[in-house]
């Protein structure tokens, strides 16, 4: 019998706990997302000259995130949710953070520090602008809209981040 006539052998199972593949860790990930995070904030900002380059980037933005949360060398390539969950949760950690904070001040919580809206203002500035453009004092509780939801939008991207790098 030839060599390419045998049979092959079963492959070893793999040991548990390995994730399949080379893939790297939960704080390279997040790191890398961070990165393209605020790159994304500066790419908006810096086309806010145009509305239609600001809204051409934030679509390319929410692209991103969709291929991101689903491709295999990003979000969509972790072993398991809670390492993925890991991954969201550091790299939307500080508008996660001050945008609770935020909504906690709004219902009556403990004072936000001033820099707390900025915090959350410019890293969810390439999905939340658009809002403040759309809708110019319209007024939820006292509060504007765009504060609102820019102070949601961290806790709406991770949760659909989460749920759209499940593995089928």
């Amino acid at each position: 019998m030839s060599d390419d006539k045998k049979p092959k052998a079963p492959p070893a199972d793999k040991p548990k706990g390995k994730s399949s593949g080379a893939h790297a860790g939960v704080f390279a990930t997040a790191g890398f997302l961070i990165l393209v995070q605020l790159l994304a904030g500066l790419g908006v900002w810096f086309l806010s000259f145009s509305i239609a380059l600001k809204s051409l980037a934030c679509v390319a933005y929410l692209l991103w995130l969709y291929l991101a949360a689903r491709w295999p060398a990003v979000l969509g390539g972790l072993d398991t949710w809670w390492r993925r969950l890991a991954v969201i949760v550091l790299w939307q950690l500080p508008a996660l953070a001050f945008g609770a904070w935020i909504l906690l001040d709004f219902c009556g919580g403990p004072p936000v520090p001033a820099a707390g809206p900025v915090v959350v203002q410019v890293w969810a500035y390439p999905l939340t602008w658009l809002i403040a453009e759309l809708s110019p004092g319209l007024m939820v509780a006292g509060k504007a809209l765009s504060i609102w939801a820019q102070a949601a939008a961290p806790w709406l991207a991770a949760i659909g981040l989460l749920v759209l790098s499940r593995k089928r």
